[in-house]
């Protein structure tokens, strides 16, 4: 069973765009970007 998601794309940018790469030491800090973080 599968699952469609709409996305827009120019929405989604725009949303994260104050936000440092999740790479960045200064990520921002819930616990999936730290669990994310760690993991790469």
């Amino acid at each position: 069973m599968g699952h469609l998601v709409n996305v827009d794309i120019e929405k989604t940018k725009e949303l994260y765009k104050p936000f440092p790469l999740i790479s960045d030491k200064e990520h921002c800090g819930c616990v999936d970007c730290c669990y994310y973080a760690e993991a790469i």
